[in-house]
């Protein structure tokens, strides 16, 4: 109880450096630790009282209450090294409950801490420049106009569209083009400092934010800067290119209220730049803030597109690859207007989360994916699970897991029967609330997925923080799996790990034989896409199955 070691492996031995006689009666268990280590895990765990103790209380506080603990920490090795490892650790008890002492289970993660880096770097960072990739750059963004918001500093967004790349490619082709590329993303980082954010958007469209701007003058210095960057030649082979680029820039909180109007704002600016001449730089302004006629008739149907019975239901079929059966669907929104036709997701989904109608829709959808949900189980007479999309805005909602509850009550669904699919971006902000609101959907007895897996994810940290059911592999690696080696090498690291992790992983997207076979050889548990069915409606779902039913997948492959 006091942490004196009193007994150890050989595998100790050869993880600490030290030998048993060095270690046994002579040695705190604390000396193999970083103090501030256990000391910040305490803070975040909020327990005064065990800031106030030694390095020993905070090591066994869990296992000391009654808890098998398991943590992640660092071993300071006896040649002053460190390695990531891995605990396990329990209390020992006596005949009468009291705490006698600890065991302690440690195993060397750094391999595993080095593939982890290495997947979230390829996940992250885009191939041929090494600049972050969009989602990052708005996850990034969104911290920056938190921080202005706390210190009353600016942020400023630059959209950079590089003028004649298609031309480049169109002549000299695209591997030139390439280099070009390289070497503009190459400029822009030197041109910035290193505490601002410079990502490319892909094809030929990069993004700078700037924090800690202080007025209007400094931006445009800044713009101006960026397209002299561009200016000089750039030498590939025995071509001598000329490449210029147009810059929309947006300050926040000047001319937009948060990330998301902070970026599509700089990208309105830029359009205008290319509208006006391009080589140049434009400032977004008053004249700018009206929106299109065709937008605004949009948001407007939008509005009414639940009262006038336009929004549906399609669901699209998933496939157990260990079996060939059906084993669920997820729910997908359609809506479609009697002027504009069918409007794509893509489309109206994030003008619903601008709009501020997402709530009362994603009600709705829950109430009708569980509703014909337990409908379909009937015609099918198989227990399948219903998979619901939950957007951040959704998550944040106050009532959510009322509205849940009230959906499988009204149905009659069983809880184990909907699966709630979230995005990464939810599980990376590690709050209270967070926690508190997965928690009570799990409660419920309803499971979790994650969504879009491995688009905009920076750890898989979060993976060991909370429970989730299912993985869902992003369809753009599906599409890359077959040709491409890093993608390839993503699909199959995300599948091994989180099959060491016991967590179920679905592949979406799949749309040809190639891309199945690459997943069966990879032991994929499951996938969905256009290959297995297209989204049917609720009428259609039970033809649907029959029909894939008829066709079982060859598990020889």
């Amino acid at each position: 109880r006091e942490g004196v070691i009193t007994a150890v492996n050989l595998a100790a031995e050869k993880l600490t450096g030290y030998l048993r006689e060095e270690m046994v009666g002579q040695m705190v268990i604390t000396a193999l630790h970083d103090e501030k280590e256990l000391r910040e895990r305490a803070l975040k765990g909020r327990s005064m009282r065990l800031l106030e103790a030694d390095g020993v209380e905070l090591l066994t506080a869990r296992a000391a209450g009654g808890e098998m603990d398991e943590m992640e920490l660092t071993y300071l090795r006896k040649d002053g090294t460190r390695i990531p490892v891995n605990l396990a650790m329990r209390a020992v008890t006596t005949a009468s409950g009291s705490v006698s002492g600890f065991v302690v289970v440690a195993f060397d993660i750094t391999e595993r801490r080095r593939m982890l880096d290495h997947i979230t770097y390829m996940a992250t960072h885009d191939a041929l420049t090494g600049l972050v990739v969009r989602s990052v750059l708005q996850e990034h963004t969104a911290e920056a106009v938190e921080r202005s918001r706390r210190w009353g500093t600016k942020v400023a967004a630059f959209l950079i569209d590089l003028d004649q790349l298609k031309r480049i490619n169109d002549q000299l082709g695209h591997q030139k083009g390439d280099r070009v590329i390289a070497e503009i993303a190459h400029r822009l980082q030197r041109g910035v400092r290193s505490s601002d954010i410079v990502g490319r958007l892909g094809g030929d469209k990069f993004a700078v934010v700037m924090t800690d701007i202080t007025n209007a003058r400094d931006v445009e210095q800044c713009a101006q800067h960026l397209v002299q960057c561009m200016a000089p030649a750039i030498t590939v082979d025995e071509h001598e290119i000329y490449i210029t680029g147009s810059i929309g820039v947006c300050t926040y909180p000047d001319y937009a209220t948060d990330a998301v109007h902070l970026l599509r704002r700089a990208s309105l600016a830029m359009n205008a730049a290319k509208e006006n001449g391009r080589n140049q730089f434009m400032v977004f302004n008053e004249s700018m803030l009206r929106e299109t006629a065709d937008r605004l008739s949009l948001e407007h149907a939008l509005r009414h597109a639940l009262p006038n019975g336009e929004l549906s239901l399609a669901y699209q079929p998933q496939v157990s690859l260990s079996s060939g059966a059906v084993i669920g669907m997820e729910a997908l929104l359609r809506w479609h207007h009697p002027k504009f036709g069918q409007v794509p997701p893509s489309q109206f989904i994030p003008l619903a989360e601008e709009a501020g109608i997402i709530l009362p829709i994603g009600e709705w959808v829950f109430q009708r994916a569980c509703m014909e949900g337990m409908e379909m189980r009937r015609q099918v007479g198989t227990d399948l699970i219903i998979s619901v999309n939950l957007s951040p805005r959704q998550f944040q909602q106050s009532n959510l897991v009322q509205v849940i509850a009230a959906a499988l009550q009204t149905s009659g669904l069983p809880a184990a029967s909907l699966e709630i699919e979230i995005t990464e971006s939810i599980l990376m902000v590690n709050s209270e609330s967070n926690r508190d609101t997965l928690q009570r959907i799990r409660d419920l007895g309803v499971r979790i997925a994650i969504d879009d897996f491995g688009t905009g994810f920076s750890s898989f940290s979060y993976l060991l923080q909370y429970r989730v059911d299912r993985l869902k592999i992003d369809a753009s690696f599906i599409h890359k799996s077959v040709d491409d080696t890093n993608a390839a090498t993503i699909v199959r690291t995300i599948i091994a790990m989180s099959h060491s992790l016991n967590i179920a992983v679905i592949a979406e997207g799949v749309e040809n034989e190639e891309q199945l076979r690459f997943l069966l050889r990879r032991r994929c548990d499951e996938a969905q896409g256009r290959y297995f069915s297209g989204p049917v409606s609720a009428l259609e779902f039970e033809a649907s199955v029959l029909n894939l039913n008829d066709q079982p997948i060859s598990l020889s492959h």
